[in-house]
């Protein structure tokens, strides 16, 4: 069931084995049948996750202003305060 490697010319032989599912000509990938038509599906869903993804982000960023702006105008409102 197993097949020797080829041992080439000045080449010792390691008693390395090689079962037929590893060989490099019968483990060639195949195509698909329906590969082609499901090429365009990949970008048609890029596409339409990008939209929930930007939103996601820009979520993030105004929440993250909605912290930080405060935290920046505090010393202005209490020197306010003092004066």
């Amino acid at each position: 069931m197993n097949e020797r490697v080829g041992i080439h010319k000045g080449q010792a032989d390691l008693g390395v084995e090689v079962s037929p599912s590893m060989n490099s000509d019968t483990n060639k990938r195949q195509a698909h049948p329906k590969s082609k038509h499901r090429r365009g599906a990949v970008i048609v869903l890029i596409a339409l996750l990008l939209i929930p993804i930007i939103g996601a982000v820009a979520l993030v960023v105004d929440i993250g202003s909605m912290y930080v702006v405060p935290a920046e105008l505090q010393p202005y409102a209490d020197a306010a305060e003092l004066a």
